[in-house]
């Protein structure tokens, strides 16, 4: 049987340092034949292991209707172990992964409007920004676990097979940093998210006083349209943003307790979006409990309108604060996505590019790394 973990800095297998060098092969994009070929591959290109994300949107196109057969997870999953290849699975429930409604089914979005981010005014956020912490939302989406971890808890590392490590969501606050959804967060309620928070300000009287506001109850007060200047404005954004982290962080520790009760033992990681944004995922860190680590991504190219189109030493900075960060936490620093190659003409992404961006992360102390196909332009 074999021990993998994440703990004190370095990933280990069986207590062995093990330098995690992955690339992502999405099994619903590439035809089975071709599997062992791209696996073949990617391995001798000098990869100990693949990544995969596995769309909720395509194994559950109807609700209600779950379909494994179609894009053959379980078959792939075999195929890595056959290649010789440790696996990372991303199960969501959201993956991005430039899909429609970003891998959430159609019908979620369609059917169910409740369930939808919102923006100050009411307005959706998107056609893929979900409430996260909506009630309903959540029964979907434990369904969903519920149909795919019994496919993957059989066929990890401890069991056997090639599954090192499991990804809950992805990017979170990335599609949606600013949910307004009443229900989520109980905005205009006598209980919930919001009213708690604010009601931490003590009595109404006190809360009011702090604000600027003259509500009749706490329900009253609301969350700022945006950040202002006054003081009261300030505290009601430094208030709000500490809900919407909180919300973060409930969540995360949701989908962790699912996987762990279906019988997950493998490591269970997250991507913060950016290096910037890892800080935020502090509380969200400490709640996914031993065993979870939040990693970053590490973009330098995107598009034209990117803030450089070859690794620099502003990026190269930004980079090693989202390391130092993990490092601080006592985590092994680990980067879940980094370009290996663009889709498009222009920003071209040379050899010589990635060569740099490699290195320079490994004498700064990267201990993972996944590499990403090329975005769009």
């Amino acid at each position: 049987m074999t021990r993998i973990s994440c703990a004190q800095g370095r990933w280990r297998i069986d207590g062995h340092p093990f330098l995690v060098i992955c690339g992502e092969i999405d099994y619903f994009r590439v035809h089975r034949n071709n599997w062992a070929d791209r696996l073949g591959r990617l391995k001798a290109n000098g990869a100990n292991a693949v990544a995969t994300y596995i769309p909720w949107l395509l194994h559950e196109p109807v609700e209600g209707r779950f379909d494994f057969t179609t894009y053959d997870l379980a078959a792939f999953i075999d195929a890595c172990a056959a290649a010789g290849l440790w696996l990372i699975v991303r199960p969501g429930p959201y993956v991005y992964s430039e899909l429609v409604c970003d891998g959430l089914p159609q019908w979620l979005w369609a059917d169910y409007p409740a369930l939808r981010a919102k923006r100050h005014d009411g307005s959706d956020h998107g056609r893929s920004a979900i409430s996260y912490t909506h009630p309903d939302y959540l029964t979907h989406a434990a369904r969903w676990y519920a149909a795919v971890l019994p496919l993957l808890v059989p066929r990890q590392a401890h069991h056997g097979g090639p599954i090192m490590a499991m990804q809950v969501d992805n990017e979170l606050l990335g599609v949606c940093s600013d949910d307004r959804n009443e229900t989520s967060f109980g905005i205009g309620r006598p209980t919930g998210r919001w009213p708690e928070v604010v009601a931490r300000r003590g009595a109404l009287g006190a809360a009011n006083a702090a604000y600027g506001t003259a509500a009749d109850s706490f329900a009253l007060i609301r969350p700022p349209e945006r950040a202002g200047s006054s003081d009261s404005d300030r505290r009601l954004s430094r208030d709000w943003q500490s809900c919407t982290l909180a919300a973060v962080a409930d969540y995360a520790a949701t989908l962790v307790d699912w996987m762990r009760q279906a019988g997950v033992t493998v490591p269970i990681v997250h991507n913060a979006s950016c290096p910037e944004a890892i800080a935020l995922f502090r509380q969200t860190q400490e709640q996914g409990g031993a065993g979870f680590a939040v990693g970053t991504d590490h973009y330098w190219n995107l598009d034209q309108d990117w803030a450089q189109n070859a690794p620099s030493p502003q990026w190269l900075r930004r980079c090693i604060y989202g390391l130092d960060i993990q490092r601080s936490w006592g985590l092994p620093p680990s980067v879940w996505e980094m370009p290996a190659g663009s889709l498009s003409e222009w920003p071209p992404i040379g050899s010589s590019d990635l060569l740099a961006a490699c290195m320079a992360h490994t004498a700064y102390g990267m201990q993972a790394v996944s590499y990403y196909p090329g975005k769009r332009s």
